[in-house]
Parts: structure tokens; sequence; C-alpha cells
């Protein structure tokens, strides 16, 4: 046994909690022979006989090595069959030790995955339904070498692995995996096709779940429990509906009928996509008509040019501009920001500019949307073209110019562009924070405390907190001039915004007009 590997498994055997996870430390395992791993493998499992490195926090570490050495090239000089099978087992044997408390063991099933052979995948399919995979991104990891690997046989995988459709977690990927290996032409026909009433029966099951979150209004769950189970279903159901239509069963058209009944935009554009694929054309009047919808847009005309249909969409909705605002809703409903599409938005400017990173022009859009929840309405300003974003203060009482500054400021990286926070200041540092925080005060500005001291190309500048004329708000300052903004409204500029325009409005004054 190699230094590397008794070093290793005696220090995985101190089950310390207190070694930081570090991949890095172990990238010797790339470059491992094949009768290393074994070796090491076989270490680990009787490591985890005995309990001692489920919790390790650098477990986690060696199995990612483990299946980076798998996707090394140089392997394929030394990989033969009988490494095959036995790292294989020794792979299968690992996961089982390591038990349902581990919470790094799905990597082993990533490396099945990854392996791509006969024996490991259908090592994979078994251990599949039993597993504990943490969440939606793990499941992900898991899934996605099956999608880049075009070697394998299909017939390895399925129908077995249809077994686990009833787990809300899997089953997404699962019919996602059929579909892909059906679209490419990897298998004779799609693999649920002889569970097709099954996949009905199961997006029947989904619409009644779905219409009952509705009536209910979540009230019995809490908001992220409530936003898991509706992203849960409609993942599931726009898989069920691509499923259907690849299947092309005619007598599926009447469940996904029914489905265009709900209100999700999502699930209306899939099913009527795949209605449309069936030749059903209420399911292509109902995809054209979602064009109109911004967030629904981009997949309407991408179903669109797929399925032909591109002479029958209103030309209003294929414009840039329809595209840029489609692009800007979908940015809003993704979970960073708000998780949902707004209720409405409005064009509020136009113009092509400079921005950071073209060397050309760029038509720029900004947008004021609004999401109007029962009584309450929140309203505000995000930009499209250049990028899709949105800050949580409020810039709707910002003119035009800061906006656009604020995004630019948002957008742009620089080494010659940086801030430090007040408290990380050098002396030196601190020196030039002084003579601005006196130029400010000279200038009529009371209560001057600096939050940050920034760089632009050289030209020293702060944010600070301060005080005029008994308003409270924040200023920008250089040796040159110094920008104001009072304090107002329920989301008022904070530093990260007033930091952004200060940017934003150096850069885009060095840029040609």
């Amino acid at each position: 046994m190699s230094q590397h590997i008794s070093l290793l498994l005696q220090e995985l055997n101190q089950s310390s909690t207190e070694q930081p996870h570090d991949v890095a430390r172990d990238a010797w395992i790339q470059t491992a022979s094949s009768d290393e791993i074994q070796q090491l493998l076989s270490g680990l499992i009787d490591l985890a006989q005995d309990n001692q490195i489920q919790q390790h926090p650098r477990l986690v570490g060696v199995l990612i090595q483990l299946v980076r050495w798998l996707r090394n090239p140089a392997l394929a000089h030394t990989w033969n069959e009988e490494d095959e099978g036995a790292v294989g087992r020794q792979i299968v044997l690992l996961y089982k030790h390591l038990g349902g408390q581990c919470a790094c063991r799905w990597v082993l099933l990533q490396w099945l995955a990854t392996a791509a052979l006969p024996a490991t995948l259908r090592s994979l399919v078994k251990l599949l339904p039993e597993s504990s995979v943490p969440d939606d991104k793990t499941v992900a990891l898991v899934f996605s070498p099956l999608f880049q690997d075009r070697t394998y046989d299909p017939g390895d995988l399925f129908p077995e692995l249809l077994d686990a459709l009833d787990q809300p977690r899997l089953a997404p990927l699962i019919l996602d995996l059929a579909n892909f290996l059906t679209r490419e032409n990897r298998v004779d026909k799609h693999p649920a096709s002889d569970r097709r009433k099954k996949l009905e029966d199961l997006l029947r099951d989904l619409m009644h779940r779905l219409h009952q979150l509705d009536e209910e209004g979540g009230s019995a769950q809490a908001p992220e429990e409530l936003s898991h189970l509706v992203g849960e279903a409609v993942a599931l159901v726009v898989s069920l509906c691509d499923a259907l239509a690849l299947i092309g069963h005619r007598d599926s058209t009447a469940v996904l009928l029914q489905v265009l009944d709900l209100p999700h935009r999502r699930i209306r554009t899939e099913a009527g996509a795949a209605l449309a694929r069936l030749g059903e054309e209420s399911g292509i009047e109902t995809l054209l008509d979602l064009a109109r919808e911004p967030v629904a847009r981009l997949r309407v005309l991408a179903y669109a040019a797929e399925l032909g249909l591109e002479d029958r969409l209103d030309p209003n909705y294929a414009t840039d501009e329809a595209r840029c605002e489609a692009e800007v809703a979908l940015q809003l409903a993704q979970p960073a920001y708000f998780g949902l599409p707004p209720t409405r938005m409005e064009k509020i400017d136009q113009r092509q500019m400079y921005w950071p990173g073209s060397d050309e022009p760029v038509d720029c859009f900004l947008y004021r949307y609004f999401y109007e929840l029962g009584d309450s309405q929140l309203s505000n300003i995000a930009i499209g073209g250049p990028i899709s974003h949105t800050f949580a203060a409020d810039l709707v009482d910002v003119s035009i110019e800061d906006i656009y500054a604020a995004f630019a400021g948002w957008d742009v990286e620089h080494d010659e562009i940086f801030e430090s926070q007040a408290e990380e200041l050098n002396d030196a540092q601190r020196m030039d924070v002084s003579r601005l925080v006196r130029r400010a005060h000279d200038a009529g500005y009371e209560d001057v405390a600096a939050v940050c001291l920034g760089q632009f190309f050289g030209a020293r500048f702060i944010v600070a907190r301060a005080r005029r004329e008994a308003v409270e708000g924040l200023l920008a300052a250089d040796r040159d001039q110094i920008l104001w903004y009072p304090a107002s409204g329920v989301r008022p500029l904070g530093t990260h915004e007033v930091l952004c325009i200060y940017k934003g409005r150096q850069l885009l004054r060095s840029f040609p007009t």
C-alpha cells in the first residue's frame, strides 16, 4: 500500500470534525493506478463498516477525486474488464456500508453513472430507489453523466429505472433522460411507451394536487414548503407532458387537454406543445397565444420554430424587444429574485449606449414591473438588453441616468475598480477617507461616516452615511464631485446601490457619446 493511501486512511480514521474539506488535497488520486484505487476502496470500506468516516469532513473530497479519476483519459490504457467489475463492486459495497446517514455518499452514485458500464448502470438502477439524495441539484449531478455519455446501452437502465417514478425527486430526471434518449434516437421507442397509461394516471394525480394547492391557497403550508411542493409538481408535469408527446399516442390528448385548464403558464406551455406535436389544433392555438406572456414567450418561440409554426406566430412577439422583455420576466421569476414572474411590466425607457464589455452600442431597456398580491403591490425598475437585473432598493424615483449607472456599476468587473470596508483600511487609506469626509463637511453635510473607500482606476472615493438639512441619506464623494441620495420610501437606496451608481457614472462617462 502506497504512503499516500496509508496516510489518507490514517487521517480519516481519526474521525476529525475540525479538519476542513479540501478537494485539492487528495488530487493525487486522479493519477492512481487501478490497483491503488482498489486498495483505497478496500480501506474505505473497512472504515465505513466501523462507522469511522461517515461524518468525516474530508470524505466528500476523496469521493469527488474518485469520480475525477474515472474521467481521466489516461485511464483507458490501464482499465480492463476485470478492473471494471472489481472497482464497481467495491463502489457499491462502500455505498451500502456508508449508509443513509452519510450526506455525501451520493457521489458514489455519480461514479456509477460516470462509469456507464453494464454492471455499474444496473447497480445504479438498484440503488437509486433506496437512496436519500439530499436535493434536486444533487439529483441532477448524479444523472448528468447519463446525458453526456453516448456509448452506453439504454437497455441497462430501462425499463427498470421507471420503477422509481413514484419518488418525486427522481421522477422528473428519469423521464427527462428517457425523453432525451428518444430525441437522440438512442432507443427504438420511448422507454416508457409500455407504461403510457401509468404516466397519464400520474399526470391526473398531479393536476388534482395542483388544483388543491390553488384552492387552499397553501394555507396549510409555510411559503417555503408550498413553493417546494409546487415546484416539484410542476417539474414532473413538464416531464410527463414531454414524454406523452414523444410516445405519440393519440389517446393521451384527453389528459393533456385537461392540463390546459391549469393556471400555471409553464405547464400550459408544455401541454400546448405536447398537443401540438400530436396534431391537436387547440394545443397549437394555446401555445401560440401564450407568446403574449413574457415569462413563457422564449419557450413558445423555441417550440414554434421546432414545430414549424413560426408563420402562425404574432410577429410582435418575435422582435428583439419582445425577447428582451421575456428575458427580464424570466430573470425576475428565478428564486434569487422573486420566484415568480411579475403581474405586469411597462417599458419606461429605451436607448442605444455603450456598456461594460461591449465594443459597440447595445440596445438597453428599462422596465417598471409590478407584483400585485391581494391588497399589496410592489413595484420597481429592471434593466433588459445587456443584462437582466433589478435591485432590492426602490429605483422608481431615481433619475433614468442614475438607474442606468446603477446597473452598469453592478455589471462591471475590473481589477482597477474595487472597494474596501472602512474597518479594514490601513493608515494611508484612513487618511484618504479623512480628506474626503472633510470635503463633504465643507460642502454642508453633517455627521459624515464613511462606510467604504473605493478606487476607480486610481481615483479614490468614499460612500458614507450623512445628514443634510436634517435629512439622512448616503453620499458618494471624490475630489471633484459629491453625489447625494436622501433616504426616502420603504426601500431607500443602500450602500450597495450608491456604490454601483458612482461606479456606473464614472464608467458610462468614459464611453464615447
